[in-house]
C-alpha cells in the first residue's frame, strides 16, 4: 500500500499540531464523561474552521500556538495539507455524531467519536495522522485511479 498525502502551499508548525490534536482528544473525554453537548458543538465548529484552512481563527489552534510558546520545544514545519484533510476528517465525524446524537440511534455518535477520538490520540502522542492512511481510499474512489500497492 502507498501512502500519498495532500499536499498544500501552507505550512504548519508540527508541535502545534499535535497540541491541538491533544485538546481535542482532551474535549472528547470531557464529552464522553459529561455527555454536555456543548462540547462537540464547539469541536465540530472548530475542526470546520480548520477544515477551510483558516486555522487563525480556531480556538484550538490559538491554544495550542500558546501552549507551543510556553514550551519552546523544537518542532519542524510540516506541509498542512494533510492536517487540513485530518480537519475535514474531523468534521463529517463531529457532524455525523452529531446527527446521530439527536436520534434513536445515538450510540452509533459514540462509535464515531471514539474514532475521532483514537484519530486525535494517535496524532497527539505519536505523531500518527491517519488522514495519510486514509487519504489513498478515498482518492481511489473519487479520481477511480489505479497506482500500485
Amino acid at each position: 500500500m502507498q501512502f500519498i498525502c495532500p499536499v498544500s502551499n501552507k505550512k504548519i508548525n508540527e508541535t502545534t499540531a499535535r497540541f491541538t490534536a491533544f485538546l481535542s482528544f482532551t474535549l472528547l473525554i470531557v464529552f464522553f464523561v459529561t455527555t454536555i453537548e456543548i462540547f462537540l458543538w464547539f469541536l465540530a465548529v472548530d475542526f470546520f474552521i480548520r477544515a477551510l484552512a483558516m486555522g487563525k481563527y480556531s480556538l484550538l489552534a490559538a491554544l495550542s500556538k500558546q501552549l507551543y510558546n510556553i514550551t519552546r520545544k523544537s518542532s519542524a514545519m510540516l506541509n498542512a495539507g494533510p492536517k487540513i484533510f485530518a480537519a475535514r476528517i474531523g468534521f463529517f465525524l463531529c457532524a455525523a455524531a452529531i446527527l446521530f446524537w439527536y436520534t434513536p440511534m445515538g450510540s452509533i455518535s459514540i462509535l464515531l467519536l471514539s474514532v475521532l477520538a483514537l484519530f486525535c490520540f494517535l496524532e497527539a502522542v505519536f505523531g500518527f495522522c491517519m488522514a495519510c492512511v486514509i487519504y489513498p481510499f478515498l482518492y481511489r474512489i473519487v479520481y477511480r485511479s489505479d497506482f500500485n500497492d
